[in-house]
């Protein structure tokens, strides 16, 4: 759900909003959506320049009225325009989002100038080299040198698809914002779109069905054309011949509808159930096949909209006849047809946009992405009413099925980090898989630092592995593929330690004693790294839902006041309305109903007083490191000091050696020990009144980290309860009207502010004890 909730956050990101004919007035870090703010002219030949286009009479411009352009296909180009006061002096850029456009022509000119030769130029586009560029994205991005003045914006597009400019002004951090989200969205979308792809694909090694393999062709070939699409197959595959994108984007296409014809027949096997239906994809291939030879020749804002409408009849047809299954009781026909018909909403709105029939917006510009992913996961969960039956078929493969499924899900998400900073172990194997001719690395790798003790030991792989059914699994798959590449295997070290390694194996063409070739990488310490950073960022979160949970609970109850007072102030105006209109109202109920309102409003006042207390609370939670100065301590005078500072509620021991030095945080430290001093003397009462309570500070220093143990004998709290103690809104005492914020505060500044780490334990033999480990010095921040 991650890439939906991110999709979502793109559409309520805050951006300036415009109207029709104003100035964009540049005076904060903001992102300004251009197009209320542009003006447009279609040219009557392409010859006509930017000389031409600043004579033009303002009668002359048409100015948008929507906040995306669209204006369809044209065989002459568009120049739009805008209006900019500067009043900042922070970096600008225009970036517009449409990929697929030959040309544009950036002229930044002062605002009243009629000379072309006082105006600034850019030029970026599809058909030319991707390394023109500003920055390394499909979106064309043009930095706006300006100084603190009016300026006008002349844009010229010229394209061979339809015109749209879906163009921002943004300052330099919303612009970074902007890409950082664009990039991240396309990774996830291709990640998820080749993961489906691989996933399908292992799937037809095992079970040789055609229909496994066209489907990943199908997705494969979805994926290439939403690149071409998009320009990253632009960005990434050819960057230094944009000629090529004169006909990528419809070869693509043709190559996607080739394949999702024949994909939707094998899938409803048409040649079993219907020659009629058969037949006609037959022939819808033959048409896709075609348009693929006539696509490299044809012009490209002819086949477009063919093509454009031709999809959408593929996508209804298939549609139509995923019903037509379904109804006639095929299990499989309820996911084609729920995947296609969330496919058709998202394909139907983007080609009816191409077309100019649609606005250019967020859900025309990525629905048929979003629409297409789903298709792809339901399309994926139809193929498994496939694997159920092969499954009732052949148990014995189901469980060699769901290992190979696993192992390229695991291979998928590893594959990144399996080679960095890793040792490479280079050796041979025969036919058998006996070792031969090792490298020293790999001597080391398994455990033989002495060379001399390796040559007269004849090992074998399955000496390594402790579970000999992993080699022989391992031997199946290379007599089968004859190369593997990332096997993750458990092997042993010759002082019996266990690693994980990651081999790479290819046969030898040739060779009758040394079969295979290999390498071996140790990958312990990423594994292990790995499940570390998985188990931090699961701590992290359920921290965050605790705060969510206690956020919301406190600030429900004054909210809910607010509410309710609000409805019976409502009513008392009614009810005076009410009297006043039938000539009752006296002074003595005009007096109550005075009274009653002046009482609800002092509800108001204390509800709203709630709110204002606790936000200031939750931003005391938050660390800033500017708002805590650091400097150099004696350890020492600085915790007599604080104790002296102190209610002479219970005794406090200080057990420290002297010329301890520390790199500090005072005021931090100060809210540190206070609330530590706090939590024992407000949860301590009896033990206080029976003069039974004592708090010790204990300071040592080990190595270059200083250690606080900050101790009581009070009532203590069990081992679970020490665990869940610095979560926030956590408390024992909340009928006092305790928030539980003040531990999560100081875990905070520890482990944020100080780099440093706490935690809790029940202390020996009652009370609690809480240690504190922070640098001794930090030289760099004083």
């Amino acid at each position: 759900m991650t890439i939906f909730r991110l999709l979502l956050l793109i559409c309520l990101m805050p951006i300036a909003q415009a109207h029709p004919g104003q100035t964009i007035i540049l005076s904060q870090s903001e992102s300004y959506s251009a197009s209320l703010y542009t003006q447009y002219w279609q040219a009557e030949d392409k010859q006509q320049t930017l000389a031409d286009v600043l004579q033009l009479e303002s009668m002359q411009w048409t100015p948008s009225t929507s906040d995306n352009i669209s204006l369809g296909f044209s065989d002459t180009p568009y120049w739009y325009r805008l209006h900019i006061n500067n009043q900042s002096d922070l970096k600008w850029y225009l970036r517009i989002n449409y990929p697929p456009t030959d040309y544009y022509d950036v002229y930044l000119c002062p605002a009243d100038s009629k000379d072309p030769k006082l105006c600034r130029s850019q030029h970026q586009g599809e058909l030319l080299p991707f390394a023109q560029r500003e920055r390394y994205n499909p979106n064309f991005v043009f930095p706006l040198h300006m100084a603190s003045t009016d300026y006008m914006i002349y844009v010229r597009a010229e394209s061979s698809g339809s015109y749209q400019f879906p163009a921002f002004v943004q300052e330099e951090s919303q612009l970074n914002k902007s890409l950082s989200i664009n990039n991240f969205l396309r990774g996830s979308y291709f990640t998820m779109m080749l993961v489906m792809m691989l996933y399908n694909f292992f799937i037809f090694t095992m079970t040789r069905s055609r229909t496994y393999l066209l489907y990943s062709s199908y997705v494969l070939s979805f994926l290439l054309f939403h690149m071409t699409y998009e320009g990253s197959a632009f960005q990434f595959l050819w960057p230094n011949s944009p000629h090529i994108n004169e006909y990528a984007l419809t070869v693509a296409f043709s190559v996607n509808q080739f394949f999702t014809i024949l994909f939707t027949a094998s899938f409803l096997n048409l040649k079993r159930f219907s020659q009629t239906s058969y037949n006609y994809f037959r022939l819808l291939a033959l048409i896709s096949v075609l348009g693929l030879m006539v696509a490299p020749f044809a012009s490209y804002n002819t086949l477009l909209p063919l093509f454009n409408l031709f999809s959408i009849v593929i996508s209804f047809s298939s549609f139509v006849l995923g019903i037509s299954y379904w109804i006639k009781g095929r299990s499989a026909a309820r996911f084609f047809t729920i995947a296609w018909a969330i496919f058709i909403i998202g394909l139907t709105s983007a080609n009816l946009r191409t077309l100019g029939f649609l606005p250019s917006n967020f859900f025309t510009l990525y629905g048929y992405q979003i629409g297409s992913f789903i298709e792809i996961v339901l399309l994926s969960l139809a193929l498994g009413e496939r694997i159920q039956r092969l499954q009732q078929e052949k148990s014995s493969a189901r469980r060699e099925l769901l290992n190979t499924k696993q192992q390229a899900i695991n291979t998928l998400k590893s594959y990144e980090d399996l080679y960095y900073n890793s040792v490479s172990g280079q050796f041979q194997l025969d036919k058998e898989l006996n070792i031969h001719k090792t490298n020293p690395s790999f001597r080391h790798l398994i455990g033989f630092e002495d060379e001399s003790q390796f040559n007269f030991k004849k090992l074998s792989l399955y000496d390594l592995v402790k579970d000999s059914t992993d080699v022989r699994k391992l031997k199946e798959k290379l007599e089968w593929q004859q190369k593997i590449k990332a096997y993750e295997l458990a092997m042993t070290q010759r002082n019996g330690n266990q690693i994980i390694v990651s081999l790479t194996i290819s046969q030898n063409d040739g060779q009758d004693s040394v079969g295979y070739s290999a390498s071996a990488i140790d990958i312990t310490d990423k594994i292990q790294h790995a499940e570390l950073q998985r188990k931090a960022q699961a701590d992290r979160m359920a921290s965050l839902k605790q705060l969510i949970v206690g956020v919301s609970h406190e600030m429900n109850t004054p909210i809910g006041n607010i509410a309710l007072s609000k409805s019976f102030l409502n009513e008392l105006i009614e009810e005076i309305k009410q009297q006043d209109n039938q000539r009752n109202l006296t002074p003595a109920s005009l007096n109550e109903v005075l009274e009653q309102q002046e009482t609800t409003l002092n509800m108001v006042g204390s509800a709203c007083d709630k709110l204002s207390e606790l936000t200031k609370v939750f931003k005391s939670i938050s660390i800033d490191p500017n708002e805590y100065p650091q400097q150099r301590i004696d350890m020492q005078a600085f915790l007599k000091d604080w104790i002296d500072s102190l209610d002479n509620l219970a005794p406090v021991e200080l057990d420290i050696q002297e010329n301890i030095e520390c790199d500090c945080y005072p005021t931090a430290m100060r809210i540190v020990l206070q609330q530590l001093w706090n939590n024992s003397i407000e949860h301590n009462n009896r033990a206080i009144m029976d003069h039974n309570l004592t708090i010790k500070i204990v300071v040592t220093v080990e190595g270059d980290q200083v250690q606080i143990t900050f101790s009581d004998n009070g009532i203590g709290l069990s081992e679970e309860e020490c665990q869940q103690m610095f979560l926030p809104f956590y408390t024992k005492a909340r009928g006092e009207k305790k928030l539980g914020l003040g531990m999560y505060q100081i875990y905070n500044l520890v482990t944020d502010l100080y780099q440093g780490k706490i935690y809790a334990q029940p202390g020996e033999p009652q009370g609690l004890k809480v240690k504190i480990r922070i640098p001794k010095h930090n030289d760099s921040n004083l």
